[in-house]
């Protein structure tokens, strides 16, 4: 099958479902839209194209809202979303839908695949893991055929009073609790700089062995640097203490995470 599978991942639980789903569909290519250039347009001449990223505060991420009205795929025959999450979506199909439609662009069909949270303010149990990814096993082999027939239809159904629930959320988590005011506590951060390679879009910078973030904007509010910082020395406002829960895919190594290049893979 001639597919190109578009994704972003924070703390690789999207990268996990881009590989296992590229495997399902005989070889996809994967693009990994943070190595993609920052400007211009996208081009994939691929038939089938996929773009698969995580769930943030019921919200997608900015990055991928931007990506794509960016696309451009001329020769694109099916083309679909699929979001992960820990428990909803917030209508984030319905903003996709919406999004190709103002670029003039189609979307076939739309899927959802739970797996662990990575959020600190609603983290999943750790006993729940290991089910979670058993299920979503087989969620991906219904998505898999579904793709392969190029089976139209959205799944869940997408809603606008969902997507404007997934508005609300962002502005109040990111605005309100200040979960986009990202703070190191010198006092226990140990300069290893694990937080600029963890950062999805390079957003964090080591001056010497200091770490600092380098726009507010730019912050997708993923977690990464939070989930592996080994000194647990990131925190955000009114957060007073870094919770216990740390969280990555176990299925991806940090190293691919760690991945920026041209952005472009085999499965």
């Amino acid at each position: 099958m001639n597919a190109e599978l578009f994704y972003f991942t924070g703390t690789g639980n999207t990268l996990y479902l881009a590989k296992e789903l590229g495997s399902r569909l005989g070889g996809a290519k994967l693009t990994s839209i943070a190595g993609l250039p920052g400007e211009g347009r996208i081009s994939t001449e691929a038939e089938v194209v996929g773009i698969l990223f995580p769930i943030y505060f019921l919200n997608l991420p900015r990055i991928v809202r931007a990506f794509i009205a960016r696309l451009d795929s001329p020769r694109t025959e099916y083309a679909f979303a699929l979001d992960t999450c820990g428990q909803r979506d917030g209508g984030a199909l319905s903003i996709v839908r919406g999004l190709a439609a103002r670029g003039g662009r189609r979307l076939d069909a739309g899927f959802r695949v739970i797996l662990p949270d990575n959020s600190i303010v609603f983290p999943t149990r750790p006993e729940l893991h290991a089910p979670m990814f058993e299920a979503a096993a087989g969620e991906l082999d219904r998505i898999a055929a579904r793709i392969a027939a190029r089976e139209p239809g959205f799944d869940p159904n997408p809603g606008t009073a969902g997507s404007l629930v997934g508005y609300a959320m962002k502005g109040f988590c990111e605005g309100i609790l200040g979960f986009k005011d990202l703070r190191f506590d010198m006092e226990l951060c140990t300069g290893c700089g694990v937080c600029a390679e963890a950062c999805p879009v390079s957003n964090i910078a080591m001056e010497g062995s200091s770490p600092r973030r380098e726009s507010a904007e730019k912050c997708e509010s993923c977690f990464a640097c939070v989930h592996r910082c080994p000194a647990k020395a990131i925190r955000f406002r009114r957060q007073s203490a870094q919770e216990d829960y740390q969280y990555r895919n176990p299925r991806v190594p940090f190293a691919e995470l760690k991945y920026r290049g041209s952005g472009r893979a085999e499965a």
